[in-house]
């Protein structure tokens, strides 16, 4: 009888050791967990910037050219900090944040304009939400240089949108913050 438990035990301790490595093993492989939140950089000012880098190459000595690859790279948690620079075309967001975990796009030194260049908007927030943009300027844009739809929980502090073809911002969202 006691040998009996002791096999039950021994199986029962292996099938714990075996549901263990599984857990481990996917915990290091990639892409098998969410990439944490990091600081992400744009400067285009830096001759080493290059928008081929990964989210993960990413940082204040290797950083994105563009918005535009910021917008594509953030996730979850992120925060772009964006030197100052006039940056080119439309920037537009493609991953959501959360409300605990939120994306920020912040100018920590300003100066940092988007000129839409001709394009219909400058800053387009569609589909995407618990964002936020903090410190910039729009302009250049054909129709509104900021638009918001179809999302929850944007925020805008100390943005400035003018010279562009109608409406400064234009929002069909909800939990819209605008400040500063």
């Amino acid at each position: 009888m006691l040998f009996a438990r002791g096999r039950r035990s021994v199986r029962h301790l292996a099938g714990l050791v075996a549901a263990g490595l599984c857990a481990g093993v996917a915990l290091i492989l990639p892409g098998s967990a969410s990439a944490a939140p990091t600081e992400l950089w744009v400067d285009q000012a830096k001759p080493s910037c290059s928008d081929t880098f990964t989210r993960d190459q990413v940082d204040r000595a290797t950083p994105w050219c563009t918005l535009r690859a910021a917008a594509r790279g953030a996730r979850a948690g992120d925060t772009v900090l964006v030197m100052p620079g006039r940056y080119g075309g439309t920037v537009r967001p493609v991953q959501s944040g959360s409300a605990s975990a939120p994306i920020r796009f912040l100018a920590p030194f300003g100066a940092v304009t988007i000129d839409a260049g001709g394009a219909a908007v400058g800053l387009k927030v569609v589909g995407v939400s618990w964002v936020s943009f903090q410190g910039f300027a729009v302009t250049g844009a054909a129709a509104p240089g900021v638009y918001v739809d179809n999302a929850i929980g944007v925020t805008f502090a100390q943005l400035r949108a003018s010279g562009n073809g109608t409406f400064g911002i234009q929002v069909r969202a909800s939990a819209l913050t605008v400040s500063g």
